[in-house]
Protein backbone atom coordinates (compact mmCIF):
# COMPACT_ATOMS: atom_id res chain seq x y z
CA UNK A 1 0.00 0.00 0.00
CA UNK A 2 3.27 2.46 0.54
CA UNK A 3 4.01 2.27 -3.24
CA UNK A 4 0.81 2.85 -4.16
CA UNK A 5 0.81 6.09 -1.94
CA UNK A 6 3.66 7.20 -3.13
CA UNK A 7 2.44 6.52 -6.91
CA UNK A 8 -0.82 8.75 -5.83
CA UNK A 9 1.44 11.25 -4.44
CA UNK A 10 4.09 11.57 -7.60
CA UNK A 11 1.09 12.13 -9.57
CA UNK A 12 -0.04 8.68 -10.53
CA UNK A 13 -3.53 8.30 -12.64
CA UNK A 14 -5.22 5.48 -11.25
CA UNK A 15 -7.26 5.60 -14.59
CA UNK A 16 -4.40 4.99 -16.80
CA UNK A 17 -4.84 1.96 -19.35
CA UNK A 18 -2.00 -0.01 -20.39
CA UNK A 19 -1.91 -1.95 -23.92
CA UNK A 20 -5.17 -3.98 -23.60
CA UNK A 21 -7.38 -1.16 -21.92
CA UNK A 22 -7.00 -2.38 -18.77
CA UNK A 23 -6.51 0.45 -15.75
CA UNK A 24 -5.37 -0.64 -12.39
CA UNK A 25 -8.75 -1.64 -11.31
CA UNK A 26 -9.28 -3.92 -13.46
CA UNK A 27 -6.08 -5.99 -12.59
CA UNK A 28 -6.46 -5.67 -8.98
CA UNK A 29 -10.37 -7.18 -9.58
CA UNK A 30 -8.52 -9.89 -10.98
CA UNK A 31 -6.83 -11.54 -7.89
CA UNK A 32 -8.86 -12.26 -4.94
CA UNK A 33 -6.46 -11.43 -2.48
CA UNK A 34 -6.34 -7.72 -3.53
CA UNK A 35 -9.48 -6.00 -1.27
CA UNK A 36 -7.99 -4.33 0.77
CA UNK A 37 -5.81 -2.39 -2.52
CA UNK A 38 -8.77 -2.34 -4.21
CA UNK A 39 -10.63 -0.13 -1.87
CA UNK A 40 -7.73 1.78 -1.38
CA UNK A 41 -7.68 2.76 -5.24
CA UNK A 42 -11.09 2.91 -5.37
CA UNK A 43 -11.37 5.53 -2.48
CA UNK A 44 -9.43 7.56 -5.02
CA UNK A 45 -11.55 8.71 -7.75
CA UNK A 46 -11.09 6.49 -10.45
CA UNK A 47 -13.67 5.30 -12.93
CA UNK A 48 -15.32 2.06 -11.63
CA UNK A 49 -17.10 1.76 -15.28
CA UNK A 50 -13.94 1.99 -17.18
CA UNK A 51 -14.14 -0.70 -20.21
CA UNK A 52 -11.04 -2.82 -21.43
CA UNK A 53 -9.75 -3.88 -24.64
CA UNK A 54 -13.09 -6.51 -24.17
CA UNK A 55 -15.42 -4.34 -22.72
CA UNK A 56 -15.17 -5.80 -19.93
CA UNK A 57 -15.60 -3.50 -16.00
CA UNK A 58 -14.13 -4.20 -13.59
CA UNK A 59 -17.17 -5.55 -12.30
CA UNK A 60 -17.43 -7.59 -14.85
CA UNK A 61 -13.74 -9.04 -13.98
CA UNK A 62 -14.56 -9.58 -10.50
CA UNK A 63 -17.72 -11.53 -11.09
CA UNK A 64 -15.74 -13.50 -13.67
CA UNK A 65 -13.14 -14.42 -11.42
CA UNK A 66 -15.63 -14.96 -8.22
CA UNK A 67 -14.16 -12.13 -6.80
CA UNK A 68 -17.18 -11.66 -4.59
CA UNK A 69 -15.85 -9.32 -1.84
CA UNK A 70 -14.31 -6.86 -4.44
CA UNK A 71 -17.57 -7.21 -6.74
CA UNK A 72 -19.77 -6.31 -3.58
CA UNK A 73 -17.30 -3.77 -3.19
CA UNK A 74 -17.67 -2.00 -6.46
CA UNK A 75 -21.47 -2.07 -6.46
CA UNK A 76 -21.54 -0.83 -3.19
CA UNK A 77 -19.01 2.39 -4.45
CA UNK A 78 -21.47 2.52 -7.34
CA UNK A 79 -20.51 1.11 -10.05
CA UNK A 80 -22.82 0.55 -13.05
CA UNK A 81 -24.31 -3.25 -12.97
CA UNK A 82 -25.82 -4.46 -16.38
CA UNK A 83 -27.34 -7.40 -16.92
CA UNK A 84 -27.52 -8.82 -20.29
Amino acid sequence: MKVLKKLLAEGADFNQVDYLGRAAIHVICNDKNNFDVAKFVISNNINLDLLDSKARSPLYIAIETENWEVAELLCREGATVIAN
